[in-house]
Order: C-alpha cells, then structure tokens, then sequence
C-alpha cells in the first residue's frame, strides 16, 4: 500500500463501532447523501441539526431538525457528520470550535452519477499513479498537500483538512 497513507480504516468502518450517537450537521444535497450511505452500510443516526438561522421547524427525512444547543441537550456527546463545505473563515473556525467539543467528520460521499469514492479498494485500483503523481511532486509541501487530501477522503477527519490549507 501507499506509504504516504497511515489511515488503517475508513470512516464508513471507524463510524459502525461507534458507541456515542451520530448526528448529521446539514440538510442539504450532502447530508442526503451521506444519509443514504449510512443506511446503506447500517450506521444508525439518531437525528440532525443545522445553524440557528436555518432551523425553523422544519423536518430532514423524517427527523426534526434542531439547533446545536437542542441537540446537545437531548444527546450530550455526539458525533458529528458534516454534511456541507464551507470556505468562508467563520464556518471554518464554528468547524474548530465543534471539534473542541465532539468528534467531528466530514465525509467524502460520491455527489454524482460516476463519482468515485476513495476507499481500500479504490487507492488499491489507482495505486501505481498515485505513486508515481505523489514521486512526481515538485516539493514536500505538494506531496503533504496530496497526501493529506488523500487521507481525508478515506478517513473524514478534518485534521487533515487543516494541514493541507
């Protein structure tokens, strides 16, 4: 396998052995998707939850969308699912700040038709040009960058997030 990738599990595997409750952050074309992927691989998600200035009673695929506070009340400590990107500075530092209180996960989901999905099986497909791309890097900063991305789409976590910007 790539050396460059220390992740030894996927999200999708880390997420079945879970033991605290998992809440999506998002109601959007990315949490539906990450929805399904869940159910798909029968991870349970007990309910989801948006910014304060988009929750107005609404419901998410059957589950009561709530605000941060709401849902810290009902489930204590969580995992969270995000469920959208985001550039702008402050919802990237209420990103950190999120961390500081729950496990937090941005999972790589395939948006559309033919999008691949970067697993085991997958960095095992596109082993020799990863490779050969990661060798071919003109710096270590472009080969940290590769590499953190990388290990993002398998593992979720934003740390690696935070090292490739």
């Amino acid at each position: 396998m790539l050396d460059f990738i220390p992740e030894e599990e996927t999200l999708w595997e880390k997420l079945k052995l879970v033991t605290k409750p998992i809440v999506l952050y998002g109601m959007g074309n990315g949490a539906d998707r990450i929805l399904d992927k869940c159910l798909a691989e029968k991870i349970p998600v007990v309910g989801v939850f948006a910014s304060d200035a988009f929750v107005r009673g609404q419901t998410f695929r059957s589950y009561p969308v709530k605000t941060y506070a709401a849902a810290v009340e009902e489930w204590g400590d969580f995992v969270i699912l995000l469920c959208f990107a985001s550039e702008s500075p402050l919802m990237l530092e209420h990103f950190r700040k999120l961390e500081e209180q729950h496990e937090v996960y941005a999972p790589h989901v395939a948006l559309f038709e033919g999008d691949e999905v970067v697993d085991f099986a997958w960095l095992s497909k596109y082993e020799a040009p990863l490779q050969t791309v990661y060798e071919r890097l003109a710096d270590v900063r472009s080969r940290e960058v590769f590499a953190a991305i990388i290990n993002y789409k398998l593992s979720g976590k934003l740390q690696y997030l935070w090292e490739s910007v």
